[in-house]
Parts: structure tokens; sequence; C-alpha cells
């Protein structure tokens, strides 16, 4: 491509493909650090301008876009809680151990959860086997649209190991393993296409069929870690477990991952989630109504295992003093990393079964715990389990679908946000100003889930950068020439269904 034709591509490409492009050549990366292509991502963005001369855009995108070590949540601000309307054009679609996943900037992917047929605990598990494509980007709340699912579904996804596949960039395959209750489990792996979501499916699930692993389990934690399913610990109808497998797709086969260190002892109903080469375990128990149910685990202890080198680690002291706040030991939690912090929400205290509605930050910078009040909302709403969190980085927020009151028999089909609250400028201006250069693609567990939208503010002709005159759109040899080139970008640099 010519400087002209490839700027001009560059200008309908989002921040994911315009990072990606960069990589193909060192020209490319110089084109792709034009001030004017990232003056156009920010306001298409959302940024403003209150008049004040700006040369560095690539910074002024990046104090939009926090990285994934800014301070999203500040604890002395505390957090609001609202929750998401819409949620009553699914029906009930979340219960128990729903799944989520993020499919592009505010789009997510559920898979409904489980509930037990009896009114108090129970053993008769009910699944309904939907799913949806949940936008929340509505003013009104969030627009629900149901996916159909065809072909060889697995037995149970209730406690199953899961996550999505791809490149990095675009996820591809759903994948998921095992699943079920304390009656019975399965080990069976099942993937799923995602080509026709953006089409709203249907969707096709098929078996595959590996050699020996795991044997049959549920309730444990999972991440994908280069493109492989990483599952640990969890439990099946008599036996809890600790250990640690990788799933390899490519090579068609299952490995037991040796570790070193001092490992989480066996439990059942943990969250684990990925920084970059690590998988963060947090929570989780051995199903027995004792205080000796939480194990090796203290209040606050945070499991690190690195995918490098299989090293095990406590963060944190083995015992935390009265004097320091932490978060008391829980199973079934909601997790999810935002910004520098891992967030944790609810769960439930399995001696006393106490649920919690308490929201706690483990900053990783300190290691440090630190409990964020909620000043705005109800934090009752957050009193329960089992539920499924996904971060929104430019929501500056954390998404909660679903949950459930096992031991009192509630099941919940809603959507709770916990964010910032609306008085955030404290908050943004005290995050870290050492972000991550965004014209790098995200390590190991890092996203992008950055869209291209239409500026709505007026186009600057000049390139802020140098002063000369930005390229101009124009017609150029041939409208489908265009169409081509930029929809095979798109093709090798996809920039929808972020892992």
């Amino acid at each position: 491509l010519t400087d002209e034709m490839a700027m001009a591509v560059f200008r309908f490409l989002d921040h994911v493909a315009l990072c990606r492009v960069q990589a193909l050549s060192s020209h490319y990366r110089v084109l792709g650090r034009s001030g004017y292509l990232w003056r156009r991502l920010y306001f298409a963005q959302g940024g403003t301008n209150d008049g004040g001369a700006i040369s560095d855009w690539i910074g002024e995108f990046k104090r939009l876009h926090p990285s994934w070590d800014d301070a999203i949540f500040l604890p002395a601000r505390g957090v609001a809680v609202a929750s998401v309307p819409g949620c009553e054009q699914a029906g009930p679609f979340g219960g128990q151990d729903a799944k989520v996943f993020g499919i592009g900037r505010d789009r997510v992917l559920v898979l409904s959860g489980a509930s037990y047929g009896e009114r108090r605990g129970g053993f008769r598990l009910r699944q309904t086997g939907s799913a949806f494509v949940v936008d929340l980007s509505e003013n009104e709340g969030s627009r629900w649209t149901q996916v159909q699912l065809h072909g060889d579904s697995p037995p149970s996804m209730h406690g199953s190991y899961c996550g999505i596949c791809g490149d990095g960039v675009e996820g591809e395959t759903f994948v998921t393993f095992g699943g079920g209750n304390h009656v019975g489990d399965h080990s069976e792996v099942h993937e799923m296409d995602l080509s026709t979501l953006d089409n709203a499916g249907p969707l096709r699930w098929r078996r595959q069929q590996f050699p020996p692993g795991p044997c049959g389990r549920f309730g444990g934690g999972s991440v994908v870690y280069k493109n492989q399913l990483v599952v640990f610990g969890g439990r099946s109808f008599a036996d809890f477990f600790n250990d640690v497998w990788i799933l390899n797709r490519e090579a068609k086969q299952w490995r037991q991952i040796e570790t070193t260190g001092e490992a989480p002892s066996p439990r059942v109903w943990s969250k684990a989630v990925l920084v970059q080469h690590t998988m963060l375990a947090y929570g989780g128990a051995y199903w027995a109504f004792s205080q000796g149910c939480h194990g090796n685990d203290a209040p606050g202890t945070v499991w690190s295992l690195s995918l490098q080198d299989n090293a095990w680690s406590r963060l944190g002291p083995p015992a935390v003093p009265r004097s320091v706040k932490a978060p008391r030991p829980r199973l079934g939690p909601m997790v999810a990393v935002l910004g520098r912090h891992l967030v944790v929400s609810g769960g439930v205290d399995l001696p006393t079964q106490q649920y919690f509605s308490d929201t706690w930050l483990f900053d990783f910078g300190t290691e440090e715990w630190s409990r964020a009040d909620v000043h705005d909302g109800d934090d009752q709403s957050l009193m329960r389990s089992h539920g499924a969190a996904i971060p929104f980085r430019h929501r500056h927020s954390i998404a909660i679908f679903g949950g459930a009151r096992y031991f009192e028999g509630q099941y919940f089909h809603d959507v709770v946000e916990i964010k910032s609250p609306a008085d955030s400028k404290l908050a943004a201006e005290s995050r870290s100003e050492a972000s991550t250069d965004c014209t790098q693609s995200g390590g190991e567990g890092t996203d992008f889930e950055f869209h291209h939208a239409p500026s709505g503010g007026q186009e600057d002709t000049r390139d802020p950068s140098t002063g000369e005159p930005a390229p101009q759109r124009r017609k150029l040899s041939g409208d489908r020439v265009m169409r081509g080139v930029l929809a095979l970008i798109r093709k090798v640099m996809p920039c929808d269904r972020r892992l």
C-alpha cells in the first residue's frame, strides 16, 4: 500500500486493529502513531477538549482508557451499585454459575445458570441451556437477543471449566470441560464455534474426543492461557482437588502440571482469573460445615500460580493480624480484575451459611486489601454467591450476572453493576500516568475492548504532531479495491469478540 492508501485505510480501524497493523512493519508503526489518527480515536471514544492545546494524542487516548495497572476504583471514594434495566427481556437467564464472556465493547455472551428444585439447598439440578447476546450500551439499560444452540451440548454446564480461545484479539471458539453437581459430574470436552455470533447465531455444540485427562469434576477455576484451557481444583462426588491441568486443543492432549511451592488446599467453588502470565485463585472451600473447611486459607489469601515456571505462591502473609483489614474466607465469590485491583464481592461463609454483601479491593502493587463501601445504591443487592462477574474498563465498572443463595433457595436473574461514584473526578486524576504504551499488544491476560465509532466533533484538517495537512478522504482507484483491502486487514486483524 502507498502511504496515502494506508492512512486512508487506517482511518477506518479501531484501536485494536491499528495497534496490530503496526506490527507488520516499522514503516506502518510510524504511520500508525500519527496524532491525526489517535485524535480521531480519542473523540470517537467520547474524549473531550476544553480548548487547551494537545500535542500527545496517544497519551490522551491512554488517559481516557486506563490500562490494567491503573487504579480505577479508589477505596476512599467507595463504589456505587445499580441494577441494569432490561433483564426482564430474557426471562430466567441467570441463577447459579452463569457463564459470561465479553465479545466486544459493551456486548457479552451469556450462557444461562442453574437452579435446584428444592426449596432450600437441593440435589435436583435444573438448567435451561439457553444463550443470549447482551448489549449494555443501550441508554435504557440493556438489550437481550437470544441465540439458538444446536448440536451435541454438554451434559451439564453447571460448575464447568470454560473459556474462549482465539488469536489473542478475536475469540473464535468457546471451550468447556466437565460440570455437574454433588450428585453427578462428567469429564467431557465440548466446543462451540463463535464465527456466526456476529449475526446472532445459531451456534453449534460439538463434542471433542481427547485422550484421558482429569476425572469428572465441577466447581473449580479456569483461565485461557496461550490458547489453552487451564483447569484448577474442584470436586467430584467423593473427592476434592487442587491439581492443575492444561488442555492443549491443537495437540489434542491433556497435561497435568507438576507445580512447586505451597499450593492451595483442595477446594470447590473457587474463582480464577488471569493477569498476564499468572493465574490468580481466590476463595473456595472443602464442603464441610466447620471452620476447617477453608484449609490453608487465611483471611485475604490470594493464590498465585506462575504459568511460566508452574510455581505457586501466597500473596500476603500466611496469617493476617486482627489490626489488618482483609475479607473473610468465602465460597463462590464474584471475582474480576479491574485496573490494578482484584475485586471481590459477595460469596458465602460455609460454616454459618451467611451470605456476604461486601466488596473488597486487592492492590497488586502493595498486596494489601481495602474495603470499598457502597456510597450510592444498596449493597444488599450484592448479597449472593455464584454470580458471574465481568469487568468493563471503559465503563469503569464490573457487571455481575445472576447468582444465588443456595441455602435459602433464591436464584437471581438480574444484572448488578459496581462502578465508581458519579463524582469520580478525583479517581480519574489519581490514575497512574505510567500506563503501558497502548500501541503494544497486551500481554497474556490483558484485552482491548475499544471500538472505532464515528467522531462526533469537528474534524481537524491538520496533523497536530507535524502541523502538516492530514490526508484527506477521497475516492481512490476504485471503491472495490478499498473495500477489499479493508476487508483483508480486518480478516487478518479482527477487532471483535475480545478475549
